[in-house]
């Protein structure tokens, strides 16, 4: 079977469609098509407009020639009446007629100006009444247009009425000449009203253009855009971009101070590990020297370690990487979680909570419920619980001790990166992203994280609240 796209002739536009766009591209008006809106809108209602207002401007000449020529027969019809009542009394009034003729054929009687050809052809059959148009020669004249009304009276003659056409023909005229006129100027006054109204429309739109170009090229997310009033589109796109950009500033702003922070956490076992390092090379003699030397820069490496890892991962969550969705048996991951880390920290660790499962990333959670372990054991806790309650539409994890708990107005801040409790109350050496970490694995789950004191065992309580 013959390939159907080879047998199929091309299509290709009209030759006017293809002339329109030659004369366009010359014109350049093809990159300002594309380029400006506002010349969009306003070529697109003046035709519509045009096209409009050419239909109303037909309707309209066709409608006053019908009425003109209505108007035409009437008054030839109330002349044959008149002449009729005349005739019928006796008198004799073609003579006074301009356009008159009673009868038909060679005894037919016509007025003075129709001496050279009678109104009405010999040929021509007239039952009741006919209308007709005709361009007669009159006598010393030139050929004139005439509305010839025939009828036939009660006594059986043929009366013939006209008028000339030549006002009704020029009242049409000059209509038409108006129209032609009147028309290109109201659709080029129309034109310029739309432009200048869509211009000043859209002119706020440019200005935020603008004004968001120098704020890019400047990176100064500090700036806001121009104010713009009004309750329209145009002022609540503004609305939605200030507080884009005022958003936007906050996060450049946080992330700024994230690695400000990380900076910071990372010179110093930097400047320990190569201080421990130097000093293990200036006394390679003192094997015990260079022992605890290597030992504490091990320590430093370790803590260097540590960080990268939390960092690594506090990236991801944030990124929401997801790793998978499981059906978590909640029992069991706590389960795990003691018999995984009461050993190490020390902690009397038990767990709490009917069976519960949720979807969702069984790593993750094992995580975020390690860190708030560890720092349970860290803060000075000898005892923890973990839990797991439910709803049916949330799933809550808590962590309850019996430490310290969190110092005034702590609680508030707990989850930021970086941020630590008075160091005086803990034995940890953490970066303060514990928290951190724990907020961001409920934020990529669906959830929340809060942080307060625990009414279970009197020290400080994390939870977890997730979707079920």
């Amino acid at each position: 079977m013959a390939d159907s796209s080879v047998l199929r002739a091309p299509r290709t536009r009209p030759l006017w469609l293809r002339s329109l766009a030659r004369m366009s591209r010359a014109a350049g008006l093809t990159g300002r098509w594309r380029r400006s809106l506002a010349t969009r809108v306003t070529v697109v209602a003046t035709t519509a407009t045009g096209v409009v207002m050419a239909l109303l401007m037909v309707g309209l000449f066709v409608a006053v020639t019908r009425q003109l020529g209505r108007s035409t027969d009437e008054g030839l019809t109330a002349r044959s009446r008149d002449l009729e009542a005349a005739l019928t009394a006796g008198r004799g009034v073609l003579a006074t007629e301009p356009f008159a003729q009673l009868g038909q054929g060679p005894d037919a009687q016509l007025s003075p100006a129709l001496l050279d050809e009678p109104l009405v052809p010999a040929g021509v059959t007239v039952r009741g009444s006919r209308l007709l148009d005709r361009d007669l020669h009159l006598s010393g004249r030139e050929s004139e247009g005439l509305r010839v009304l025939a009828r036939r009276l009660p006594d059986g003659r043929l009366l013939t009425v006209a008028v000339s056409r030549r006002s009704q023909d020029e009242a049409g005229e000059r209509l038409l000449a108006g129209l032609s006129v009147a028309g290109p100027l109201l659709l080029l006054l129309l034109a310029g009203v739309v432009a200048r109204s869509v211009h000043a429309a859209l002119r706020p739109v440019e200005e935020l253009a603008l004004a968001a170009d120098r704020i890019s090229a400047a990176e100064d997310t500090g700036r806001r855009l121009p104010h713009v009033e009004g309750d329209d589109e145009v002022a609540h796109l503004w609305r939605t971009l200030d507080a884009m950009l005022a958003r936007l500033a906050v996060a450049f702003a946080r992330e700024r101070a994230f690695v400000d922070d990380a900076s910071h956490e990372l010179r110093t076992p930097l400047a320990v590990l190569r201080g421990e390092l130097e000093l293990a090379l200036s006394d390679l003699d003192d094997r015990a020297g260079v022992e605890q030397s290597l030992r504490a820069a091990l320590g430093e490496a370790e803590r260097l370690g540590r960080l990268a890892e939390d960092l690594l991962q506090l990236a991801r969550e944030r990124a929401g990487v997801v790793r998978g969705r499981d059906d978590v048996d909640l029992p069991a991951l706590l389960g795990r979680t003691v018999d995984r880390l009461g050993p190490a920290t020390g902690l009397a660790l038990t767990v709490e909570g009917p069976p519960l499962h949720l979807a969702g990333d069984a790593d993750r959670l094992e995580r975020a419920l390690s860190n708030l372990v560890v720092n349970a054991a860290q803060a000075g806790a000898s005892r923890a619980v973990l839990s797991a309650a439910g709803d049916g539409a949330h799933v809550v994890l808590a962590v309850d001790d019996d430490g310290p708990g969190f110092p005034a107005g702590f609680a508030e801040v707990a989850f930021g990166r970086f941020t630590r409790a008075d160091v005086a109350r803990t034995s940890g050496t953490g970066a303060g992203l514990g928290l951190a970490l724990v907020a961001a694995v409920a934020q990529a789950a669906g959830g929340t994280a809060s942080a307060g004191r625990s009414e279970r065992l009197g020290g400080a309580v994390v939870r977890m609240e997730l979707p079920a």
